[in-house]
C-alpha cells in the first residue's frame, strides 16, 4: 500500500504542519474586505461539490459491489473446500476403522497363536521334568540294587 500523496499519521508532523498552515492563513491580509459571492458562483461551486460527492459515493458503491461479489466468491469456495475435506474425513474414517479391525483380528489370531505356545511350553516342561525325574529315579534304583540296600 503506497503513501505517497497522503501524510502519515505522525503527532509531531502534523503540529507542524497545522503550524505551517496557521503561519499561512495568517499571512493574508486581514483588512481587506470580502468579496460578496453571488448566486450564481454559489450555485457552480454547490453543484462542484455535489459532483464531487456523487463521484466518491459511486466509487464507494462500486468497490462494495467488488468487495460483496469476492466475498460471494470466496464463501463459494469455501464451502466447496468443506464439502471436499468432509469428504476426505469420511474416507479417511473408513480406512481408519478397515486398518482397525485388521489389527484387532491380527490381535486376537496372535492372542491364540501365543496360548498354543504357552500350552506347548507347559507341555514340553512337564515331559521333561517327568523324563527328568524318571531317569533319576531309575538310576536311585541301579544304584541301589549294586549296593545291595532295598529299593523303595
Amino acid at each position: 500500500m503506497s503513501n505517497q500523496g497522503a501524510r502519515p499519521y505522525d503527532p509531531i508532523n502534523m503540529l507542524a504542519y497545522r503550524e505551517a498552515r496557521v503561519a499561512r492563513e495568517d499571512d493574508r491580509p486581514q483588512d481587506e474586505p470580502m468579496t460578496d459571492v453571488t448566486r450564481h458562483e454559489m450555485n457552480a461551486r454547490l453543484e462542484a461539490s455535489e459532483a464531487r460527492v456523487a463521484t466518491v459515493a459511486e466509487s464507494i458503491r462500486g468497490e462494495l459491489s467488488a468487495m460483496r461479489t469476492d466475498f460471494v466468491a470466496m464463501r463459494a469456495q469455501s464451502e466447496s473446500d468443506a464439502k471436499i475435506s468432509q469428504a476426505r474425513a469420511s474416507e479417511f474414517y473408513a480406512e481408519a476403522g478397515k486398518v482397525l479391525a485388521e489389527i484387532r483380528l491380527a490381535n486376537s489370531e496372535h492372542k491364540v497363536s501365543m496360548y498354543g505356545v504357552g500350552y506347548k511350553v507347559i507341555a514340553w516342561t512337564l515331559g521333561t521334568i517327568l523324563a527328568v525325574g524318571g531317569v533319576a529315579l531309575g538310576a536311585w534304583r541301579a544304584f541301589a540294587a549294586a549296593s545291595g540296600s532295598p529299593s523303595p
